[in-house]
């Protein structure tokens, strides 16, 4: 067991993380930790003039009925210039009130569970056209259609950040 901390950041298309381990690792003889400064000029410094589509298109397909914050915490949490969320069409209006820089997006659902939809899978492609990568997963429960999705949306060329729910699928 090591004590650690993570921190992941990206700029554009250039992501760090970053693991601080405060003590030895085992067999290594040194500490792994190596400096802030040098973390630091792995990310780009932003231009003066750019604007939030310069730095990183993200499109998140998150959430369902009762995880919204699953949604919201990927969405705050990105660090991406450009977020947009696509979540089920009836947790829409919730996610548009409590973000107030990300953009949303209503996407079909299956109206039982509260869950998206394969019928999403169109807009999802459209979306995914204009985004540098996507992140597929929290929060987005459990329905027959997820896993169809993701194995229809990661034979195209866009970058996916597969997490929660994703993974479960």
């Amino acid at each position: 067991k090591v004590n650690a901390a993570l921190s992941i950041s990206h700029s554009n298309k250039t992501a760090v993380a970053v693991v601080y381990i405060s003590e030895d690792i085992p067999g290594m003889g040194i500490p792994f930790y190596t400096g802030l400064e040098y973390y630091k000029s792995l990310i780009p410094v932003r231009n003066e003039d750019s604007n939030k589509g310069d730095c990183g298109k993200l499109f998140i397909i998150a959430g369902s009925r009762g995880m919204t914050g699953a949604a919201y915490l990927s969405c705050m949490g990105s660090g991406s210039g450009l977020v947009t969320l696509g979540v089920p069409e009836s947790q829409q209006q919730i996610m548009a009130v409590k973000l107030t820089e990300a953009m949303t997006v209503p996407l079909p659902e299956v109206e039982e569970s509260g869950t998206i939809s394969l019928d999403a899978l169109g807009e999802i492609k459209r979306r995914l056209n204009k985004s540098d990568v996507c992140v597929f997963g929290p929060g987005l429960s459990d329905n027959d259609d997820i896993p169809k999705l993701i194995d229809s949306l990661l034979s195209g060329s866009t970058d996916f950040v597969i997490d929660a729910d994703g993974l479960n699928c």
